[in-house]
């Protein structure tokens, strides 16, 4: 990578959100506010299946709330008798009839109503996209790897694949506890192995080379004297 000054691990990609590089990249995460790869995936999986519960807890809610007042408003109309028009529609057309009693319900409640209408869209989207991401735990790809076909069209085996039990053991590792190689500080000097009969480092750059050069020219400019 030239940007990380590294040699990228195999399934790695460099993330241009966060501008570093993630072992087996799978996809940037606004909504978490970082990219999804080895190390938090599994993390990310259990966040997903969370929101899914919570939206569903919430669209239940909403709707066990708005058909309880829609069961007493029909109790209501038919003892009450208050409306002519929407009494006789019971027995001329009781579809119609319990059609305008729920609208009237909902315009009663438009909060519960919105809020379980917004709940249920989100509760579709999110279980859609979580049995997604199941599916590609299942075959050992990653989003990155599934959108662009790496398998599917490049007629190139899936190294990664232990089949599906393996897969979801590999899963449950959560990244085996790797570390994370990024570092807290990126002006530090990224040292590799030394040589052997000098013990000094083959080569030092900076994470960013032109923090480097940076670096390098205002401490020349602060030292006149050591120019030449």
């Amino acid at each position: 990578c030239q940007t990380c000054n590294i040699y990228r691990p195999p399934r790695s990609k460099h993330c241009n959100s966060c501008n570093v590089c993630v072992v087996a990249f799978d996809h940037h995460c606004p909504w978490v506010g970082t990219a999804i790869g080895k190390r938090n995936y599994a993390s990310f999986v259990c966040f997903l299946v969370s929101l899914c519960v919570l939206t569903f807890v919430v669209t239940a809610s909403c709707v066990r709330i708005v058909a309880a007042a829609y069961r007493d408003a029909v109790r209501d109309s038919l003892a009450l008798e208050e409306d002519d028009d929407m009494f006789g529609d019971y027995f001329h057309d009781e579809d119609r009839f319990r059609l305008r009693l729920l609208l009237a319900t909902a315009s009663r409640m438009p909060a519960e109503a919105a809020f379980g209408l917004f709940a249920a869209m989100c509760t579709w989207s999110l279980t859609s996209l979580t049995l997604f991401h199941l599916a590609i735990i299942s075959a050992a790809q990653t989003t990155n790897e599934r959108v662009r076909g790496v398998y599917q069209y490049g007629g190139v085996p899936n190294p990664s694949d232990r089949g599906c039990l393996g897969n979801w053991l590999e899963f449950l590792r959560c990244g085996g506890g790797m570390p994370s190689r990024i570092p807290r500080d990126f002006g530090e000097v990224v040292r590799l192995p030394s040589d052997g009969t000098t013990g000094r480092p083959l080569v030092e750059e900076t994470v960013w080379p032109g923090w480097g050069r940076r670096d390098r020219a205002e401490g020349m400019a602060a030292r006149p004297d050591q120019r030449q």
